[in-house]
């Protein structure tokens, strides 16, 4: 990986661009004090953005807000030959330069990319060949990264909001409750999941684990479990024919009556209506 400082004019903080080439770019569950823009080039694998579930293509580029938990797991390595992204941490300029009218322009996006934001190809091409040819330092590669979010902006309404919830800042002690609750609901979705189990998992009572997850997604435990098993399911939707019977029981509902009231409820429509929008 490389990286490269790219201060604003007369500020100590600015875009930090990196270089991610490996085979597998499998990141832990994770997010940041600043916004993230990632542009993969080439690869495929499992993206999670908040309560998003889904996977990652060539030529897709994700906007992500401060607090926003993500990670971007290579689970396909070995049907590619190479993985390579681009990403783009973008910190938060001084008050004085928040106030110039490109940072004005700006400001829409990164409000809505507390979501996560991914967009269409089109802009990605367009900002791939941004960053490839990015000055490396100066005031150069400044008005470059600058130009690229501008280019985001311009397309934001082209953009798909990825998560329900917005990020927030939470504490390291949060943060790594938080990793461990979507690690163990991740690894058991599919199978009968109670409270009691998810407490003992994560060290906690009960009451407390209530207390945490209301706290930290504005949901009950048991809807976080069932919203985790409709992202699943409508991973599953889009990129299978398996049946609606099968992918209900196969992400963990007990009856298909149970999921479809479920999913209606978290996406507005049934999955049939679901599978025949998106397919």
């Amino acid at each position: 990986m490389k990286a490269y400082k790219l201060d604003y004019p007369g500020d100590g903080r600015g875009f930090l661009r990196e270089d991610i080439r490996c085979h597998s770019p499998e990141q832990s569950w994770h997010w940041h004090r600043s916004w993230e823009l990632m542009l993969i080039q080439s690869g495929h694998g499992r993206v999670m953005i908040g309560d998003y579930i889904g996977r990652y293509e060539p030529l897709q580029a994700y906007l992500i807000g401060p607090g926003l938990p993500h990670s971007f797991d290579g689970i396909d390595a070995e049907r590619s030959s190479d993985h390579q992204a681009f990403s783009l941490t973008i910190h938060p300029p001084d008050a004085d330069v928040q106030e110039q009218a490109e940072w004005l322009e700006l400001r829409s996006l990164l409000e809505e990319a507390a979501y996560g934001l991914r967009f269409p190809q089109f802009l990605t091409r367009a900002c791939l060949e941004y960053v490839q040819g990015m000055e490396r330092s100066g005031m150069a590669g400044y008005l470059q990264c600058l130009h690229m979010l501008l280019l985001c902006a311009r397309a934001e309404s082209s953009a798909e909001k990825m998560s329900h919830l917005p990020g927030k800042s939470f504490t390291f002690k949060d943060r790594d409750r938080m990793g461990n609750l979507y690690e163990y609901v991740f690894s058991h979705y599919q199978e009968p999941i109670t409270i009691p189990d998810v407490a003992a998992a994560l060290h906690m009572s009960v009451s407390r684990l209530h207390a945490f997850v209301k706290e930290c997604t504005k949901r009950t435990v048991t809807d976080f479990i069932n919203d985790v098993r409709i992202s699943n399911a409508c991973r599953l939707l889009i990129e299978t024919d398996r049946s609606i019977t099968d992918i209900a029981y196969g992400v963990g509902f007990g009856t298909l009556a149970h999921f479809n009231r479920r999913f209606k409820r978290a996406r507005g429509m049934t999955p049939r209506a679901y599978r025949s929008r998106t397919g």
